[in-house]
């Protein structure tokens, strides 16, 4: 019992003792709550925070603020208020809800290290030079795998010692270089002591090493001379002091990565006397209509003392328009007695050798034809001699009435210095050896003949006949222009125009009092210097009335008529395909080669055909009519992949379903033509048509729709940056095309063409066909006679043909046969109406070689099956496909052979048992005869 009431008493007391520690640690923690708190009367806090008002006032920089912590994402509407932004509760809570914590952005270091400044101690000695040179480096933290490898000097110095932040550094020396390796990051102190190889007395003294490239530079040098002149490389600024028998030399270098220091003994001024000059002058004169213009190339070699500037005497008459050279920006002109005197003073006194370019000009009277050139005079020289050259650049004649004191020379002769100044064919050359001279030239002026300031290089028209009577033209010009505001066209007067497009932005044509109309037009630019103008494209599409289609009529089409020269013009008409067209009459030519043109979806995308034939490229009825170069299509097909535009369209067209009768074609692609490119032979690519000799159709050319293809028009929407509508033509019926080359201005084309319905043409057939029949019928006796005759010649080449099919004849027959058609396929592309003729040629000759050599490729076969010899034939293909990789590809091929290779082991091991047990058979049999005997 008493035990009980002592463990009672210990808890009691614990209980006490742990109950006042924890009353004293609250009361700590209040009174620091309480100092750190601001105790206010729930009415005073919602004044302060107005929280009874349904809006929020906050300044425009709190609610940009607010605003950017939320991505400027929020956008309610606010009002603002006596300059603060007032938003309602409900506004301010969504903002609030919206804020996100600001991103810290990561600081990107601009490498693994920087060295910020290089300080360079040194003392020359007989051999060498020791250096201690300090540098700050920086190395930026970075997550590496290996240390720093940081690159100080070439290995040519010798490393005395290498010491970071005073204590021994780590270096290595690789592909040339000493490297300090470090693992520590930070900025750090970098001393290095080494010695560098220098001269004293040979030569020019002096010592140069590589240096880490630092902003900071500094370089100090005691070198153990006196009076010398010291030069540093890169140096902005050298300080040189003079201390016993030692010459201290200070200096600041520019960013640099090598340092080169180099001295010499001081040189005491010598009088030289006054100087020396000796002068050289080339002169062009350039003739124009109404000036003489003068670029004079003053040459000088100044020796034994330097000048401050130089004066020339100035021709009469010339007026000094430019003086250029180094340091002779400053130039002044004199008048003394009547003459001229043109003064060039120098920036700083110069010797050795100076360059000046003098331009001048003389105003010529309209009076007086005849210009004359004293050339220019430089005073106190000890000899001047120099060349004159003359070049035209007007639409005059220039001719050298007169000269003394000048040679001619040779065009050949004359120096690159005066060549390189004229850009035009040099009319006549002098040689002068001293002064006064003068040439004097008669100039004779013609009238001028304004040459074509706009052509059009191709002009190619579309022209569609609907059967029901309406005429739809599509016309597009590809022109260079320089002046011309309009091009002029004399349309029809019932035309009504649909849309214009100028170098691929949409234009609107008006019309002058003569009915024409006018189209504005835009300037070539200039590609580059060595390249013309660039062309520009034209487009318009317009439509006409016309009358109806009949049984039988006549039809005309005019162009119309431009003010500008053309230089070649292709026009296709695409007519109706239920109707012959016996004549076609006007004053163009006709293409006879249509058929054989290139299909539609080989031209290239960047010409006018090559937008055409993107619609029409899903039309099974096109089929190529013949065989086109290899090379060709590779780099048509090179050439319109590389255009944006038509990927872009192609997209779009896949959207939209095309069927065999039916095609679009989209004035889309055609308004968007890229520009005009250059092919090898220096000739442009364009919209335009052309063919080649051989009836191809060549990027650019004309469209060849053949006959019976149906079509339907649709808006599509252009690429962003242009007018987003424009007009499709529907194309359809028989393709006709028409050119011709150099149409003048105001040339009226036009086309007539009769033609009548296919059904009377058929019907007409069908009776002429009767009557034929109908003669021979009445006529067979006579008819069967030649038959007859046929048929008895035939007979006889039997024998013939059968000696044709004999083994050795055959393979001859053949080849006889295929060189034929060889022929024939480069004439009238048989291969392409007979695809098939050349592979079954080419089995003929093989099944004849197999006839022929029968026997023969029986005793190989039965070679090649014997098992070792199929075993090495089938392990040379196997090794060669693994070789090559090509098992992969031909990998059934690959199956086949190690198949075979395991039958031929299988064989030759059968094989070479049966042999042994044969063997065995027979020692035991002569066993039992030695036996028996």
């Amino acid at each position: 019992m008493n035990k009980i009431n002592k463990y009672i008493r210990i808890g009691c007391s614990c209980l006490c003792l742990i109950t006042v520690l924890f009353s004293v640690v609250l009361a700590e923690n209040n009174e620091e709550k309480k100092s750190n708190s601001v105790f206010l009367d729930w009415g005073e806090f919602r004044k302060i925070l107005k929280l009874d008002s349904d809006e929020v006032k906050l300044s425009w920089d709190e609610y940009r603020r607010l605003l950017a912590q939320t991505g400027f994402k929020a956008k309610d509407k606010y009002r603002i208020e006596g300059g603060q932004v007032i938003l309602s509760r409900k506004q301010f809570k969504t903002l609030l809800e919206q804020m996100q914590p600001p991103k810290k952005n990561k600081l990107i270091p601009p490498g693994d290290y920087l060295i910020s400044k290089g300080v360079y101690k040194g003392v020359v000695g007989k051999k060498s030079t020791r250096f201690e040179a300090c540098l700050d480096l920086e190395i930026f933290k970075k997550q590496r795998n290996t240390y720093s490898k940081i690159p100080l000097f070439r290995e040519e110095l010798a490393i005395e010692d290498i010491r970071i932040n005073q204590k021994p550094a780590s270096i290595i020396t690789q592909g040339g270089w000493h490297y300090l390796s470090t693992e520590k990051s930070g900025k750090h102190l970098v001393v290095v002591k080494f010695s560098v190889k220098s001269s004293m007395d040979k030569g020019t003294p002096g010592l140069g090493f590589n240096i880490p490239s630092t902003p900071i530079t500094k370089v100090t040098l005691n070198i153990p001379k006196r009076n010398i002149k010291v030069n540093i490389t890169n140096a902005q600024e050298i300080k040189t002091t003079q201390k016993d028998k030692y010459t201290k030399v200070e200096g600041y270098l520019i960013p640099a990565s090598y340092m080169h220091i180099s001295w010499k003994k001081k040189l005491e001024e010598k009088f030289r006397g006054p100087a020396k000059i000796y002068a050289e002058l080339f002169n062009l004169l350039s003739i124009e209509a109404d000036a003489i213009r003068v670029v004079s190339q003053v040459k000088l070699n100044i020796v034994q003392n330097k000048i401050s500037g130089i004066t020339l005497a100035v021709p009469s008459g010339y007026q000094i328009l430019e003086v250029t050279g180094q340091g002779k920006n400053m130039w002044n002109v004199r008048e003394e007695k009547g003459e001229q005197f043109l003064e060039v003073p120098f920036e700083y006194p110069a010797e050795g050798q100076q360059y000046l370019t003098i331009k001048a000009e003389k105003i010529l009277p309209e009076e007086t034809m005849v210009a004359d050139f004293t050339g220019f005079k430089v005073l106190k020289v000890k000899r001047e001699f120099g060349f004159i050259a003359g070049e035209i650049k007007s639409d005059a004649e220039a001719k050298v009435q007169e000269f003394e004191g000048l040679d001619r020379i040779d065009f050949g002769k004359i120096p690159a210095q005066l060549s390189g100044l004229s850009s035009r064919p040099v009319l006549f050359a002098f040689k002068y050896i001293r002064h006064p001279y003068n040439i004097v030239v008669d100039i004779t002026k013609y009238e001028k003949e304004e040459a074509l300031s706009v052509i059009i290089d191709k002009a190619n028209g579309i022209t569609l006949f609907k059967e029901e009577g309406k005429l739809v033209h599509l016309l597009t010009f590809s022109m260079r222009n320089l002046w011309n505001q309009f091009l002029k066209l004399q349309l029809p007067p019932d035309a009504s125009i649909w849309s214009v497009y100028v170098d691929g932005k949409r234009e609107k044509a008006s019309k002058d009092s003569s009915g024409k109309i006018l189209i504005p037009l835009v300037r070539s630019q200039r590609e580059n210097r060595d390249s013309g103008l660039r062309p520009f494209k034209v487009e318009l599409i317009y439509t006409q009335p016309a009358g109806k289609f009949f049984i039988l009529g006549r039809k005309k089409s005019i162009f119309p008529a431009t003010d500008v020269l053309i230089n070649s013009l292709e026009w296709n008409f695409y007519l109706p395909v239920n109707y012959k067209y016996l004549h076609f009459g006007g004053n163009l030519e006709r293409e006879k080669i249509i058929k054989q043109r290139r299909p539609l979806w080989r031209t290239t995308s960047k010409s006018l055909i090559g937008g055409l034939a993107g619609d029409l490229a899903d039309t099974s009825v096109f089929q190529p009519k013949e065989p086109l170069e290899k090379k060709k299509l590779k780099e048509i097909h090179k050439y319109s992949e590389k255009s944006k535009d038509e990927k872009i369209l192609r997209q779009r067209e896949q959207k939209e379903p095309v069927s065999s009768d039916e095609s679009t074609v989209s004035l889309d692609r055609l308004s968007r033509l890229e520009e005009t490119e250059k092919e090898e032979s220096g000739e442009f690519y364009s919209n335009d048509f052309s063919e080649d000799g051989g009836g191809e159709r060549l990027p650019g050319s004309a469209i060849n729709a053949p006959v019976g293809v149906q079509s339907k028009g649709y808006v599509s929407l252009g690429l962003a940056g242009l007018l987003s509508v424009r007009m499709n033509i529907p194309l359809s019926g028989k393709d006709y095309l028409f050119s011709k080359k150099i149409v003048e201005q105001e040339d009226f084309l036009h086309l007539n063409f009769i033609y009548v319905n296919e059904w009377i043409i058929n019907g007409l057939l069908i009776i002429l066909g009767l009557i034929i029949l109908y003669i021979f019928f009445k006529m067979r006796k006579i008819f069967l006679r030649p038959v007859r005759a046929l048929g008895k010649a035939i007979s006889k080449l039997f024998p013939s043909v059968k000696k044709c099919f004999q083994p050795k004849i055959f393979p001859i027959v053949i080849l006889v046969v295929f060189a034929a058609t060889k022929l024939l396929d480069k004439l009238f592309y048989l291969y392409n109406y007979f695809p098939l003729l050349p592979v079954g040629l080419a089995l003929l000759f093989i099944i004849s070689l197999l006839r022929l050599f029968k026997k023969q490729i029986i005793i190989v076969i039965k070679f090649l099956c014997r098992p070792a010899i199929s075993i090495l034939v089938i392990s040379a293909w196997i090794f060669f496909l693994l070789v090559t990789r090509l098992f992969i590809p031909f990998f059934p091929l690959f199956a086949l052979l190690f198949i075979g290779l395991i039958v031929s082991v299988i064989r030759l091991i059968v094989r070479f048992l049966r042999k042994r047990k044969e063997t065995k058979e027979v020692e035991v049999e002569e066993a039992n005869k030695e036996i028996k005997e």
